[in-house]
Order: C-alpha cells, then structure tokens, then sequence
C-alpha cells in the first residue's frame, strides 16, 4: 500500500520482495496490505491473488518479463498456469527482488557473498511524505511554493558500542580498545590503602586520563574479576606491598602484561 493506494507486486515464488526497492520506484513509502484490504481490493485472500485482471497497478520483478507462470486467479483457492505478462495481464517492470547468495554482479559478473553484519547507521529519504501534511515548504527560484524533500540520518551509540565489543572481548569480557574505551584506567585499590589509592587516581586524573576507581569493600579476587569484565585497557592495583616499594602494579587488559611502576612517575606510564 502506498499513500493509501493498493499496489500489486510480483515475483518469482523463490524471491523475497524487496519493499525499499518497491518504494523508490514508486517514489513513496510502501508498507505490506492488511488482510481486510486485500480482501477487499481483490475479492479473494492474499494466496489466491494474481496479476490477470487486476483491478489495481502491477508492479513485476525484471525476472518475469519473460516465461509463463501459475498465478493467483483472484478467487479464493484458484490459480492459473500459463499466465504471460504482456499478453495475460500488463505491468511496469522494475528490479522487486531481495538479492541472494550466488547472484551475479551485473557490473563485473562476480559473484554476490552476503555476511551477516550490525547496522550502525542508517539514511532514509522521506521526500515529501511528513513535509506535505506539515506544509514544510520552500520557494524555489522562481517563486514557486514546494514540499521540503527530507532526509533522515542516524547513527546508533548502543549498536556501535556492541560492534565494538563483539569484535573486542575475550573469555573473561570486555577488551575495550584504549580509542573508545569509556575510561583509560581502572584502578583498584587493596584493603588499608585507600587514601594511597585515591592520591593515584587524582595523579593520573593530572596527567588527563580518564579513570575509574573500585574501593569498594570487596575480596581482591572479586574485584579483579570485575576489572577484567568491564574490560578497560589498563588496570593499576594500589596494594601494601607495592607502596611499600613506592610503587603500583599495572596491568594491560588487552596484553595481559603487567609492570611495576613507581607512584612518582604514575601520569607518566601510559
């Protein structure tokens, strides 16, 4: 249905219709008919409808220009064998079709792979289709009043944010990438040393990072499991025996790697 209009669509029963291509060759947006309208339009149920004598625009698939086929015959449980386009039943025909795995490139002749992805983003071309009944217009050059033709674009924070972690995670979670990592260091910090611990947070806050800090009244074991679900790409433990030798264990999540790094030079290390 397109603003209100039926339209009859056709494809071969081993496609999938495409509705984005149906609404660029319409020039409008499209959305599948309700059982009642169909009912109503065709005077039989979706299974049993077809293009030979089609009280509504046909729309083909380029696949059927050529060839017979069983169609709907617009009774309920009938169909009809043979039927060709331009001698049966008239239509405009356009590219309907969902591609598919093995589909040939009409430019190089390779062949189509599909992979599964994550859409980050999206465009939408809405046209005139909320500028009109909002009056959105413009003035062109010569004066003449015209319907904003609108866009819409977007990118979703939640969706890149799980594209990142798919690609960067291990068995124990999260391997943030330093790039998009919500903050640069994760400290934690061991019983009897908190003051210690927050003094190493506010330095490496000094030298501009980012840093979150666990005093939580927790077991080491717990908090050191923690740190590596949340996956930031350094951890700094503030523990007694290192500051007894003034200094601080690091840690990169991504490498596994650890060093001594001694207090003073703490902004420093990363």
């Amino acid at each position: 249905v397109a603003e209100g209009k039926v339209v009859l669509a056709l494809i071969r029963g081993d496609d999938r219709l495409d509705e984005a291509k149906i609404a660029a060759v319409l020039g409008q947006f499209v959305r599948p008919a309700h059982p009642e309208e169909i009912t109503e339009t065709f005077g039989a149920d979706g299974g049993s409808i077809g293009p030979v004598g089609s009280p509504v625009p046909v729309l083909a698939d380029e696949a059927l220009r050529e060839g017979q086929y069983v169609v709907g015959a617009n009774r309920d449980d009938r169909h009809l064998k043979g039927a060709q386009a331009g001698r049966d039943f008239e239509a405009e025909f356009a590219d309907l079709r969902r591609v598919k795995e093995g589909d040939s490139c009409p430019n190089c002749g390779g062949n189509l792979t599909i992979e599964q992805a994550i859409e980050l983003g999206h465009i939408f071309k809405l046209g005139t289709f909320y500028s009109i009944p909002f009056e959105a217009n413009f003035l062109d050059e010569d004066g003449t009043e015209k319907p904003l033709v609108m866009g819409s674009y977007g990118i979703g924070p939640g969706r890149v944010i799980a594209a990142i972690v798919e690609q960067h995670h291990d068995e124990e979670g999260i391997v943030w990438p330093r790039s998009v990592a919500p903050y640069d260091v994760h400290v934690v910090t061991l019983p009897g040393v908190e003051e210690q611990a927050q003094e190493a947070s506010s330095a490496l806050d000094a030298a501009g990072l980012s840093v979150l800090l666990d005093d939580r009244d927790a077991r080491a074991g717990e908090k050191f499991a923690d740190a590596d679900l949340i996956g930031l790409p350094s951890r700094v433990t503030v523990g007694k025996k290192t500051l007894e030798d003034g200094a601080v264990d690091v840690r990169e999540r991504a490498t596994g790697e650890e060093r001594r790094v001694p207090i003073a030079s703490l902004g420093e290390a990363f």
